[in-house]
């Protein structure tokens, strides 16, 4: 932290260190919503995207069934 605050040193040297802190530091960073790769996923978190997954295989498979509602197809 010394380059980022210590005004002896140049301004493009202080520009960088304090960027790479804030890099490094997280502020400003954005919630992750990007899913791990499976690769990079605990056991507990693979199977809580088993679960979702088949979770919404189920939502899927309940909007195919034929209701008892008209169609304006019919």
């Amino acid at each position: 932290m010394l380059i980022a605050s210590d005004k002896t040193f140049a301004a493009g040297a202080r520009v960088l260190a304090a960027r790479e802190l804030v890099k490094l530091s997280g502020v400003g960073a954005e919630a992750s919503d990007e899913e791990k790769s499976p690769d990079q996923m605990s056991r507990a978190e693979l199977e809580a995207a088993a679960r979702a997954i088949r979770a919404k295989l189920a939502d899927l498979d309940s909007e195919d069934l034929p209701s008892s509602k008209p169609n304006v197809f019919d």
